[in-house]
């Protein structure tokens, strides 16, 4: 048991990205392992180093002290250092305010992550990947790992997953206790989202060929961009789908969400299950509904 001020005192350390953050970000599991033990380390934790770097061959630099850093700290203004540990009464203040701000999710516009960037010169081809219901941009890091230094692979991060975590599908406002959609409106929202989207794809690749890649529901995202932008006379080149049937066969998933997603009973009963990967799925398979819907018409309405 702690006290108000001992609580203050405490400190979590995390030895794993959060699952929010996405590869593309840069925080790799390895690199927030290590800033746990340099924070251990830095609190005069022992820590055994030779053990860590047991694998790795490094020599030494003379010139650096052999000492830790002096524990003291000289802060001119410790509230606004990220260093300085809170007390009590500023963890409440923020808790409130994100308390009050939890389910508030506000709509953005698709964001494009360079997963592996290619240069002017040699880029032929820009592959613009789209995720399945639930997958952020980091489902294609080990194809972007293994990518031509010809293609250069970016990654569409779709609302409520990686950096657009805290936002949501245009038309919805979803929280863990309620979800409020209007179909008709949201539909409509996600219509002009995505033909911004071809556009802005459009640009983007200009001077190469345009590639789409879709796994399921970013297959058929990725075949209504393709509809958009074959009708303002830029089509790509190629549209890669994979995991997912043809528009207008598609099957309803979100009534039954066991079956879409594999999760044990411990994941299942967990708050983060139940306050957050619920409600994104849900709301992904929901603008997947939609999608299907617009890229069947849209297929339909194309000439040939």
């Amino acid at each position: 048991e702690s006290d108000a001020d001992g609580a203050s005192r405490l400190r979590s350390l995390p030895t794993l990205r959060h699952p929010r953050v996405s590869w593309a970000d840069g925080a790799a599991d390895s690199e927030v392992f290590a800033e746990a033990l340099c924070s251990l380390w830095s609190e005069h934790v022992p820590v055994d180093w030779s053990a860590y770097y047991a694998q790795q061959r490094y020599v030494r630099v003379p010139l650096l002290p052999t000492y830790s850093f002096e524990p003291a700290v000289h802060w001119t203004n410790p509230s606004a250092s990220m260093y300085v540990p809170s007390t009590a009464a500023e963890v409440h203040q923020a808790q409130t305010a994100l308390d009050a701000a939890d389910g508030v999710a506000v709509s953005a516009e698709p964001l494009l992550v360079r997963l592996h960037p290619a240069a002017d010169e040699r880029r032929w081809a820009t592959a613009y990947c789209l995720a399945y219901a639930g997958g952020s941009t980091a489902a294609f890091a080990d194809f972007a790992r293994g990518a031509p230094e010809w293609l250069e692979v970016v990654g569409v991060e779709m609302p409520g997953k990686g950096a657009l975590a805290d936002t949501a599908w245009p038309g919805e406002s979803a929280s863990a206790s309620s979800v409020s959609v209007d179909a008709a409106a949201a539909e409509a929202a996600e219509g002009e989202m995505m033909r911004r989207l071809a556009d802005k794809l459009a640009v983007d690749a200009s001077g190469g060929a345009l590639v789409l890649v879709g796994w399921s529901m970013g297959g058929m995202l990725a075949a209504e961009l393709a509809a958009h932008l074959h009708a303002v006379g830029t089509p790509p080149r190629l549209l890669h789908v994979a995991g997912r049937m043809a528009p207008g066969s598609f099957v309803e998933a979100a009534g039954d969400i066991d079956k879409y997603i594999l999760a044990s009973e411990e994941v299942r009963a967990s708050d983060a299950w139940r306050e957050w990967l619920v409600p994104m799925l849900m709301a992904d398979l929901r603008a997947d509904a939609r999608a299907e819907q617009r890229a069947a018409s849209l297929l339909a309405a194309a000439p040939g």
